[in-house]
């Protein structure tokens, strides 16, 4: 019986149907873009191209022998909706009645959104003990965000992430951007939002201080009230750390508490301050 249907299937060659999953091309893409209007594919990425083919041929078929694609110039409006197109690139000679499906797919589209945004920056980690982290330096410091207004607008501000781990010295680097919402938490945006930054990313410089321990020193002005006399000061603490650039910190030695808030006139009794 085997023997029979080999017999009769390669003498009568019969058509049969089959599939397969292509790629969705898009094309003219830029009209939308001329219009100030993003969009987005509602359907999957691929479609399903059915087409009838003799037996004998089967082993011929390639997914390469199908393009689908649709063609956004072509959008129609009212109902947001393209139909799908399928070529046939190579051994068009061995295939018919090829359709795809679905034949038709909707695209959503919505107003492109350009913002400016202020970089900050999220220094995370600690200097080494005797340091203090200091002031970052970002170029560029503003970056520019397009994309759907949908997206555009959950972005609450824009920063980058720097890791600091008991620095002694001033670093420097590259770094990517990092998109925050109205709560600081890290934001995913869609692949449709673009920034002006490029692949290298964000050149970032973070100084480092030196902290140094600087005696207290008081200056007391005015007189005490008749009866009375001025006996000294005491505080609580006899000096504090003072961070800043290892240049000026070598030519202090005090800081002082000035006489505008050390003024005894006419005090009968303690002061503190």
């Amino acid at each position: 019986a085997f023997i029979i249907w080999l017999v009769v299937v390669n003498v009568s060659n019969p058509l049969v149907n089959r599939r397969r999953e292509v790629t969705l091309d898009i094309e003219n893409s830029e009209v939308l873009t001329a219009a100030r209007r993003a969009y987005k594919i509602s359907s999957k990425s691929t479609v399903t191209v059915s087409f009838d083919v003799h037996t004998r041929d089967e082993y011929k078929i390639q997914l390469s022998d199908f393009r689908a694609y649709i063609d956004l110039s072509e959008l129609y409006d009212v109902t947001g909706s393209v139909p799908v197109k399928v070529e046939v690139l190579h051994n068009d000679n061995i295939y018919s009645n090829v359709t795809a499906k679905p034949g038709v797919v909707r695209v959503e589209t919505e107003e492109i959104q350009t913002k400016p945004f202020e970089l900050v920056a999220d220094v995370q980690g600690a200097a080494a003990e005797g340091y203090a982290l200091g002031s970052v330096i970002l170029t560029p410091d503003v970056v520019t965000v397009e994309g759907p207004i949908s997206q555009v607008g959950l972005i609450n501000h824009v920063g980058v992430q720097i890791q600091a781990d008991a620095l002694s010295g001033d670093m420097e680097g590259h770094t990517g951007l990092v998109f925050y919402d109205a709560n600081g938490n890290e934001l995913e945006v869609d692949d449709r939002v673009y920034t002006n930054v490029d692949e290298t990313g964000i050149d970032y410089k973070l100084y480092v201080n030196k902290v140094k321990e600087l005696m207290l020193d008081f200056d007391v002005s005015g007189e005490a009230a008749p009866g009375h006399r001025y006996t000294g000061v005491t505080c609580s603490r006899r000096s504090i750390p003072v961070t800043g650039s290892r240049s000026v910190l070598s030519s202090l030695n005090t800081v002082v508490v000035p006489d505008t808030v050390l003024n005894l006139n006419g005090a009968s009794k303690d002061q503190v301050v």
